[in-house]
């Protein structure tokens, strides 16, 4: 999904993305993501020390921002294997100070908003 919007006509279908990261691994593990990317020749860093503030700049320059999520379970309560999501927008939420929601490309799922 992010390939796709910084790059368009790089791949044609995601599949094509797919070949390349079990080329390189584990798909849940950012380190594969990020050779795959550059395989594409876009440059990425795989976080784990990230903000709100960091992730909604990023949004905000228009870049959308890929995020290994727990997927299994309610999502009051994730577990289980690692998953990825595309995070394209949010929108502030008084239901959620400081937060809001975002707004997620999700090609196998949902996440529903808590509350």
């Amino acid at each position: 999904m992010l390939l796709m919007s910084l790059k368009p006509g790089s791949i044609s279908k995601d599949d094509q993305y797919v070949q390349e990261e079990f080329k390189r691994g584990d798909s849940t593990i950012g380190s594969v993501q990020v050779a795959t990317l550059a395989h594409f020749g876009v440059k990425a860093q795989f976080l784990t020390n990230g903000s709100l503030a960091n992730l909604k700049a990023q949004l905000d320059r228009g870049i959308p921002a890929p995020c290994g999520i727990l997927h299994h379970g309610p999502a009051s309560a994730p577990s289980g294997g690692g998953y990825w999501i595309c995070l394209v927008g949010y929108e502030n939420d008084s239901s959620f100070p400081g937060v809001g929601y975002f707004w997620v490309n999700d090609l196998w799922g949902e996440i529903k908003k808590l509350g």
